[in-house]
């Protein structure tokens, strides 16, 4: 507690200090001075209530926010993620080269092979933004 919040407490609970120079006031220490300081409280004790109090309400936000449906579990969105990442590796490395390789060596010209290689990927991608989880399996 500060010296100022300590005098005011002193002075409203109207207890007169023994020693009373220009910058130097001391108190007797007696159960009525301990009660006015006690008035205060543990500014301390207060801070560590308030902070759990907020994260008790943090906690029950975030379970409010999950079961609505905003909110997802971190080890279930990287398992999706990596099955996705690992899906678009099999198509785009093993499987695409492997089916197209005959149709993408009639193409004529560099443009032409840049042509069906975007509408062929445009595809892929607009399949995946339509309906990712259809894509996975």
């Amino acid at each position: 507690m500060d010296r100022a919040v300590a005098r005011k407490l002193l002075q409203s609970a109207k207890i007169k200090a023994e020693v009373n120079e220009d910058k130097k006031k001391l108190y007797p220490l007696t159960p009525e001075v301990e009660a006015a300081l006690d008035k205060a409280g543990n500014p301390r004790l207060d801070e560590v209530k308030l902070r759990e109090a907020e994260a008790k309400a943090r906690l029950k936000e975030l379970e409010v926010e999950k079961r609505s449906g905003r909110l997802v579990d971190f080890d279930e969105m990287a398992d999706q993620l990596s099955k996705l990442f690992k899906r678009l590796h099999d198509y785009f490395v093993l499987e695409y080269p492997r089916r197209n390789s005959a149709r993408l060596r009639k193409c004529k010209s560099a443009g032409e092979l840049a042509n069906v290689l975007k509408h062929d990927h445009a595809k892929v991608f607009g399949e995946l933004r339509t309906d990712f989880r259809r894509f996975l399996s």
